[in-house]
């Protein structure tokens, strides 16, 4: 039931950061920086433990990588110090629902590929995989400090590992 709880609001968490061009990281580092092309996160579920990602396409300049990353990791503390309010969270999982029900008026590519990715990385046969697919949490009936906690445990700053593909050798000093 933890688990479950935890899960979805991690999901709640992906759909703010990076779901939709009102999402926090895509609104402040395309819209407002015009530092990257495109964002987007999630959860990969292994046996034993479980990795936020969050993956984007940027310039391989390094002034334009140390940007990006510098307001990313600003976004994260910021949700992992302050709580939710109420309204942000009914405002949130509004779009969450008006998505879900697009997708299931229409074939939706990304939306499919998505969810591909995610059976991919899954253990089947873990309880998490099973657990999850049985039974969904109303994030509503979930509190802000509950939200707050799962931030701060998953954006811990000791815990961060930041990796980086390019198809060019980039420095820093």
């Amino acid at each position: 039931e933890k688990k479950n709880e935890e899960k979805e609001i991690l999901n709640f968490i992906r759909d703010y950061l990076t779901q939709g061009m009102n999402s926090k990281l895509y609104d402040k580092i395309r819209e407002k920086n015009h530092l990257i092309y495109n964002i987007k996160s999630g959860m990969e579920y292994c046996t034993g433990f479980s990795l936020y990602n969050i993956y984007y396409s940027v310039l391989p300049n390094l002034g334009d990588v140390e940007k990006s990353l510098k307001m990313i990791l600003e976004i994260l503390n910021e949700i992992s110090e302050n709580e939710f309010s109420i309204k942000t969270i009914k405002e949130i999982e509004i779009k969450r629902k008006y998505r879900k029900m697009m997708n299931n008026h229409k074939t939706n590519t990304n939306h499919c590929i998505d969810e591909a990715e995610n059976l991919i990385h899954y253990d089947l046969n873990s309880k998490h995989f099973k657990k999850y697919y049985n039974k969904k949490i109303d994030i509503l009936k979930l509190n802000p400090k509950k939200i707050k906690e799962v931030c701060k445990k998953t954006f811990y700053k000791k815990n961060r590992c930041i990796t980086i593909f390019s198809p060019i050798t980039i420095s820093s000093n």
